[in-house]
């Protein structure tokens, strides 16, 4: 017993030293491509109040592509709900999003990735997995953790 809550401690400790700290100008005027599979490619390209990630996807001869738009902020606390106005920051531990297209008041969707490691050609964020309430029914693939690796484009 001992022996796991050891364990237990040590993952809380990594987790909360492996979060950096980043400002928005570091992301301003940048963009991104997301490790995908190979018939896919994934890029976000980040402005001051959004970012905008790029979609595209081989299916046989064809290219099907889609562009969206998300709302985002820094902050260095963990969110609950998405309120730009009271946890925007310059800098943060925590990229908050807000999906683009549900913009009235009881359709916020909001998620959030703790950035784990940013240099100038390499981030690295994650997104822990939604919890499923009871009596939840999950149809499809269950939720999981995501670490998304995104690599600098310059142009």
């Amino acid at each position: 017993m001992r022996h796991y809550i050891f364990i237990i401690l040590l993952q809380v400790c990594c987790y909360s030293c492996a979060q950096q700290k980043i400002s928005i100008n570091q992301l301003i005027g940048t963009k991104w491509t997301i490790e995908s599979p190979q018939n896919v490619k994934r890029t976000v390209e980040f402005h001051e109040e959004y970012y905008t990630k790029n979609i595209q996807i081989l299916l046989g001869e064809e290219m099907d592509t889609s562009k969206l738009d998300y709302e985002y902020y820094l902050t260095n606390k963990e969110p609950s709900v998405f309120d730009k106005h009271k946890g925007k920051q310059k800098k943060g531990i925590y990229l908050v999003v807000r999906n683009g297209y549900n913009k009235e008041p009881l359709y916020h969707l909001m998620w959030y990735y703790t950035i784990m490691s940013y240099s100038p050609q390499k981030m690295v964020l994650f997104k822990k997995a939604e919890e499923l309430k009871e009596g939840q029914i999950v149809i499809g693939t269950p939720p999981r953790d995501v670490i998304l690796t995104l690599e600098r484009i310059y142009e």
